[in-house]
């Protein structure tokens, strides 16, 4: 006989070797192992005692399935009759008339009642106890005489309840069960239709390790572009990570590379991001050009005091002043480019000078200064000429510079120090008790409720941003835990 060389299925179930023998390498051995059971059926020869000892793995990818002395032929009533065949153990092989021919926990559950009509189901079952065994890792059956009562009583087939420890698909689970079915007529038509299905599985497995392969290839690659920090590997980073998780959700690192790449910032800012940026900006701008006409319309409650006392010229000049602010703010929108940012500052301490002088520097100018300047810290600046400091300074002065000018006596003064305290002169507070009074507490309520309505904007707009930050952090913890 032809001397063979290699190591017998039961060794490798006995002691596993992931590396040298992985799952996918016994099933193809498997489906080579049923197409040739299957040609010695089309020949007319049952195996009968098909077991992981008498299945081989060759050193060079070749699978033999050996020990094919108790074959039967196909119409053949004759068994095995008088003593047993030289080299076989009887602990294994009864070969009496009518008895069992076979390996316990290996023969099907026809072969230990000793019926004669074997045929190549039984070889199918067979193959179902081997394929039991790749899978759950354990024999189907117990050893020895146990194995009997359990094959001709049942018992679970399904490797995936039997091992709930190891991954079993479920589409082989199904096959084994297939295969393993107690009565003849139920059980798998073919020892060829077995191995199809397997190989369908590995073709499909194939594919799954393609992917796989794919996967790991894409996140080494984004991997490497992360590191680099560039906003072009960045890039690069994004779609190799992303594509990676795509192909194998279940990859380690690239869910938490993903998360990564969407929390910490690249280190230069991104072109897309600085057109955003601006456009956030000129939004903002649009809104608070919105809330300041409102403001200049609050301003107009000071004209009919300035008219009551008949200080026309200072009226022209307040009407002035509020009709070119409020034309520049008109001409903000999202469809031009807005004014610079400095021309509204310097417009607004013009008008908030003229208010200091008419209603003197201490009664309603350094609230307004201080409204107008908190409308104006909240634009984006777009110049260095607009910092909050400079704000400061300016609003300041559209205050204390009417004071310091009345002071050197170039204009009227309108604020007087005495021993009993300041004195107001101003034009927009001499024209009786009544309207002075009526004008300064409307416009104290003005001043206040525009403050606070900037402050109500600022706190909903922080609102937003921050549930939009919270959504955004609930997502990519949904992602890592998926």
């Amino acid at each position: 006989m032809k001397k063979l060389t290699g190591t017998t299925l039961a060794q490798i179930l006995a002691a596993p070797d992931p590396e040298k023998f992985p799952r996918s390498r016994l099933l193809r051995a498997f489906a080579e192992v049923c197409l040739a059971i299957e040609l010695a059926h089309t020949r007319g020869v049952v195996h009968r005692d098909l077991k992981p000892d008498n299945v081989m793995l060759g050193d060079f990818g070749e699978v033999y399935v050996l020990d094919w002395g108790v074959a039967k032929l196909l119409g053949d009533a004759a068994e095995g009759v008088g003593e047993e065949p030289p080299g076989l153990d009887s602990s294994d092989l009864v070969t009496a008339a009518g008895a069992a021919v076979g390996t316990p926990g290996y023969m099907a559950p026809e072969q230990v009642r000793g019926e004669l009509t074997v045929d190549g189901r039984s070889d199918v079952y067979a193959l179902g106890c081997l394929l039991f065994e790749i899978l759950a890792g354990a024999a189907l059956h117990p050893r020895g005489s146990a194995a009997l009562t359990t094959t001709v009583h049942g018992i679970d087939t399904s490797p995936r309840t039997r091992a709930r420890d190891r991954e079993v698909p479920p589409e082989l689970d199904a096959l084994c069960v297939a295969a393993l079915q107690l009565r003849v007529d139920q059980r798998l038509g073919s020892a060829r239709e077995l191995g199809d299905r397997v190989q369908r599985f590995l073709d499909g497995d194939r594919d799954l390790e393609q992917r796989r392969e794919l996967a790991r290839a894409a996140l080494a690659a984004a991997t490497t572009a992360f590191a680099s920090g560039a906003v072009g590997d960045r890039v690069v980073a994004m779609r190799e990570a992303g594509r990676a998780l795509a192909l194998d959700p279940m990859l380690a690192g690239a869910a938490e590379l993903v998360t990564r790449l969407m929390l910490e910032p690249p280190r230069d800012t991104p072109p897309e991001v600085e057109e955003e940026v601006l456009a956030d900006a000129l939004a903002t701008r649009v809104a608070n050009a919105r809330l300041a006409r409102w403001s200049y319309l609050a301003y107009t409650i000071l004209l009919p005091a300035l008219a009551w006392t008949g200080a026309w010229v200072e009226l022209a000049l307040l009407a002035g002043a509020i009709a070119v602010a409020g034309t520049l703010s008109a001409r903000v929108s999202p469809t031009r480019p807005p004014p610079p940012l400095i021309l509204f500052t310097v417009v607004n301490a013009s008008l908030i000078a003229m208010i200091a002088h008419f209603y003197t520097p201490v009664l309603l100018a350094p609230g307004l200064a201080a409204v107008t300047g908190l409308i104006l810290a909240l634009n984006p600046p777009d110049s260095r000429l607009v910092r909050p400091m400079v704000i400061v300074a300016i609003m300041a002065c559209s205050c204390m510079l009417p004071w310091l000018v009345e002071a050197v006596g170039i204009i009227p003064r309108t604020l007087g120090i005495d021993g009993t305290g300041l004195r107001l002169f101003g034009a927009g507070v001499t024209g009786g008790r009544a309207v002075t009074t009526v004008v300064t507490a409307v416009t104290f309520f003005a001043t206040i409720s525009v403050a606070i309505g900037i402050g109500a904007g600022i706190r909903s707009g922080e609102r937003a941003a921050r549930l939009r930050l919270r959504l955004q952090a609930w997502q990519l913890r949904q992602l890592v835990a998926s």
